[in-house]
């Protein structure tokens, strides 16, 4: 029989723990509206349940039903119902954006496979297995020093959607998982479905950081490093009307803001390609263009367009 567990998000954060009401419960989330935070809060109705309201910048990205060993999302207003106590154990814990997004994947990921592992070293096997497999989905990790949520795209470890948490705090890459996963290691294997919003953004995400790499280094092997800089301000000032916490820097897309609906994630990074094709097109002519975004949708895995062409992105 498997273990029933419950789900344990960066057990090195601090967090405000508390036992609350259904009317202070919908205080603390309208403080997380008025604070226009991200973060997570848990609310534990029964030992065997947990519900989880996770939001980004305010917003309240969903409302989630973790019940052994897996989480569906509900309706807010459903989350309430069958408490049986007047008062039950809540937990706030702050996000950073990019921690923010990898939870929203977490959340609606569905457990494959549970295994332990010692120290680095193990670290290092299973890294070698995943990429063998060709995996994609996220590793879980939890130890006493570190945990981390890790995204693999086709058997690779992806540094910008991996996150841990550490006593230092939130860090992003995969740095801290070389120095800080000491003694025995809880890992969980999580697999998603393309139909999930959460893949889908994830998808948007990783497909507009490779776009954007392969067309500006061909764009600045073409036209030169001063017209790359060029661009890269004029859609840096582009970017900063909307607010967006992302930037150009070179070729590299720095991407570290969380949406909290998919339609304006895909809004966000169609505006960003359609510029960059346009402000490409009229400085190296129609044709060497279309030769540009061939090579460009090419370059992408044959998952990452399917993802794509669900969300019409393929023909920014």
């Amino acid at each position: 029989m498997e273990t029933i567990e419950p789900l344990v998000f960066f057990g090195q954060i601090s967090s405000n723990e508390f036992e609350g009401s259904p009317a202070y419960l919908e205080s603390l989330k309208h403080n997380f509206i008025a604070d226009q935070a991200t973060g997570l809060i848990e609310a534990r109705p029964h030992p065997e349940e947990q519900l989880f309201f996770l939001f980004a910048g305010g917003d309240l990205v969903g409302t989630y039903r973790h019940r052994d060993n897996q989480s569906q999302p509900i309706a807010e207003k459903q989350a309430g119902i069958g408490w049986t106590t007047p008062t039950i154990p809540i937990q706030l814990i702050t996000l950073s954006e990019v921690a923010g997004r990898v939870v929203w994947l977490r959340l609606e990921s569905t457990v494959a496979e549970r295994r332990q592992i010692s120290g680095p070293d193990g670290w290092q096997a299973l890294l070698a297995t995943l990429h063998a497999q060709q995996f994609t989905g996220q590793v879980h990790l939890r130890s006493s020093a570190c945990d981390a949520l890790v995204l693999f795209w086709e058997g690779e470890p992806v540094p910008t959607e991996t996150v841990s948490s550490t006593p230092r705090g939130f860090e992003v890459g995969l740095a801290a998982l070389s120095t800080h996963l000491v003694g025995p290691v809880q890992i969980v294997l999580t697999t998603f479905l393309p139909e999930h919003p959460s893949a889908q953004y994830c998808a948007l995400r990783l497909s507009a950081a490779r776009m954007t790499k392969k067309m500006l280094e061909r764009y600045a092997n073409l036209a030169g490093q001063r017209l790359l800089q060029i661009l890269n301000d004029d859609l840096n000032r582009m970017i900063s009307t909307w607010h967006w916490r992302m930037r150009l820097n070179g070729s590299e897309l720095l991407d570290r803001h969380f949406f909290a609906r998919l339609e304006d994630a895909t809004h966000a990074y169609t505006l960003i390609l359609q510029t960059m094709r346009q402000r490409i097109q009229a400085t190296i002519g129609n044709m060497l263009m279309d030769n540009l975004l061939q090579e460009t949708q090419t370059h992408l895995s044959p998952t990452l367009r399917t993802f794509l062409k669900m969300r019409n992105l393929l023909a920014a």
